[in-house]
C-alpha cells in the first residue's frame, strides 16, 4: 500500500510539475516576411474523399496568394468514388489546381506517406504545404504560415480546430488540441516530438536533407516520421505554433470506433519518439490511469484538491492557445475530455496488445508491434 502511494503520488507530481513548466512557455515565432512571394506547392493526398473534397477546395480556391507562383497538386490514391470528378472540375477552372492519380502499383510508400511522395515528386515549389481533404484552410493560410518561418527554421506546424457538433466531437476537439498544445510546448523546447500532417509547411530543401518520404520507412504516422527525421538529422528549427492566421478547421472523427483507431495508429507510430515524447506519453498515460483510484489512495480532500490541480493543469494548457488561435470551446464538455482521457489510457493499451491491425483510407496493415519500421502485408 505504501509503494502504490508512493508510486501514486511521483506520477502526479511529475504531471503536474510538466504541466506547469509546458503552460509557462512562450510560444513564438519569427517574422520574416519575403520581398517576393516564393513558390508554394500544396499537396494533399486522397482517397474515396468525394463527401469532403468540396468544401476543402473551395476553400484552397480563396486562398490570398499570388497564383502565378501556387500549385495545389490533389494525389489520387486509387480512388473507386467520383472524386475524379470534382477534382477535375478546379483543374478546369483554376490553373493552379493539378490532379494525379496513383495506382498501387505505382506507390513506392505504403499509406499515405506514398501519395504525398508522389505528390512532392511532381511538385516544384520552394515551400511545401500538407492538408487532408476534410480540412478547410482560411484564406491567410500561406501567408499566415510564411510569416513565422525564420532563416533557421525549416518546417511550421499550424493548429487544426476540430468542428465540434455532437457530444463526442466536442470532446475531440478539446482532445487534439491539448495534445497540439503539449507537442507545442514541446517544440518550443527544441525538442519537437510529433505534429499533425494536415496542417504543416516545409522548404524543399530541408525535406530533402532529411531523405523525405522516400528514406523515412514505412511508418503509421508519416507526419511525426517527417518531424523526427528533420529534428535529428538536420539542424533546421521546428516551430509549432498557435496562430489565428493559419489554423484551419477539421471535421471530426464519424464515430467513436473511428476515434479510436486513429488513436490506436497514433499510438503504434509513436513507438520511434524521441526520449521527451515518451516520458510524456508515459506519465500522461499512468496518470490518467491512476486517476480513478485516488480516492482509495488517499483521504477524500486530498484526493479532491490533487484531482482539482490536474484539471486546472490541462484547463490552462489549452485555454492560452485557444486565446492565440481565438477558437472558442463550449467549457461544459471540458469534464467530458476529461473522462476520455481516462477511458483511452485504458483502452488503447488494451487494443494495442489483441490487435495489430490497423486501417487508412480503407487500406489495411498488418503491422508488427516490435519493429516500429515494418509492416507485414497491405
Amino acid at each position: 500500500m505504501i509503494f502504490f502511494i508512493i508510486l501514486t503520488s511521483v506520477f502526479f507530481i511529475l504531471y503536474i510539475t510538466t504541466s506547469i513548466i509546458f503552460t509557462g512557455i512562450k510560444r513564438y515565432g519569427g517574422k520574416q516576411y519575403f520581398v517576393k512571394s516564393p513558390a508554394v506547392s500544396i499537396i494533399i493526398a486522397i482517397r474515396n474523399e468525394a463527401a469532403n473534397l468540396p468544401e476543402c477546395l473551395k476553400s484552397l480556391s480563396q486562398l490570398d496568394y499570388p497564383q502565378d507562383t501556387l500549385e495545389i497538386i490533389i494525389v489520387d490514391d486509387n480512388s473507386t468514388d467520383h472524386s475524379r470528378q470534382i477534382i477535375e472540375s478546379y483543374t478546369k477552372k483554376y490553373n493552379s489546381f493539378k490532379y494525379l492519380f496513383l495506382g498501387r502499383d505505382k506507390k513506392q510508400r505504403p499509406g499515405k506517406a506514398g501519395a504525398l511522395l508522389h505528390g512532392i515528386n511532381n511538385s516544384r515549389g520552394e515551400f511545401i504545404f500538407i492538408t487532408d481533404a476534410d480540412c478547410r484552410v482560411p484564406t491567410s493560410w500561406i501567408k499566415g504560415t510564411l510569416k513565422l518561418f525564420k532563416k533557421n527554421t525549416g518546417l511550421v506546424g499550424g493548429f487544426t480546430l476540430v468542428d465540434s457538433g455532437s457530444f463526442l466531437s466536442k470532446i475531440e476537439a478539446f482532445d487534439l488540441f491539448f495534445l497540439l498544445s503539449v507537442a507545442s510546448s514541446a517544440a518550443q523546447l527544441n525538442k519537437p516530438c510529433s505534429w499533425i500532417g494536415n496542417n504543416m509547411a516545409f522548404r524543399r530543401q530541408v525535406y530533402e536533407e532529411s531523405g523525405g518520404y522516400s528514406e523515412h520507412g514505412f511508418s503509421l504516422i508519416e507526419d511525426q516520421a517527417l518531424v523526427d527525421a528533420i529534428a535529428k538529422g538536420t539542424r533546421w528549427r521546428i516551430l509549432l505554433l498557435p496562430d489565428r492566421e493559419n489554423a484551419i478547421r477539421s471535421l471530426p472523427a464519424p464515430n467513436g470506433f473511428q476515434l479510436i483507431n486513429q488513436r490506436k495508429r497514433w499510438l503504434l507510430g509513436l513507438r520511434t519518439i524521441r526520449p521527451l515524447g515518451r516520458f510524456l506519453v508515459l506519465v500522461s498515460g499512468f496518470t490518467r490511469i491512476l486517476t480513478p483510484l485516488l480516492f482509495f489512495v488517499f483521504p477524500v480532500v486530498v484526493a479532491a484538491v490533487i484531482l482539482t490541480i490536474v484539471f486546472l493543469c490541462d484547463f490552462f494548457i489549452i485555454f492560452l492557445p485557444a486565446r492565440k488561435v481565438e477558437y472558442k470551446f463550449d467549457w461544459r464538455y471540458f469534464i467530458g475530455f476529461e473522462l476520455m482521457q481516462i477511458l483511452l489510457a485504458y483502452i488503447l493499451p488494451l487494443f494495442y496488445m489483441l490487435s495489430n491491425r490497423i486501417s487508412w483510407k480503407e487500406y489495411k496493415y498488418k503491422v508488427n508491434k516490435f519493429e516500429p519500421d515494418s509492416i507485414l502485408n497491405e
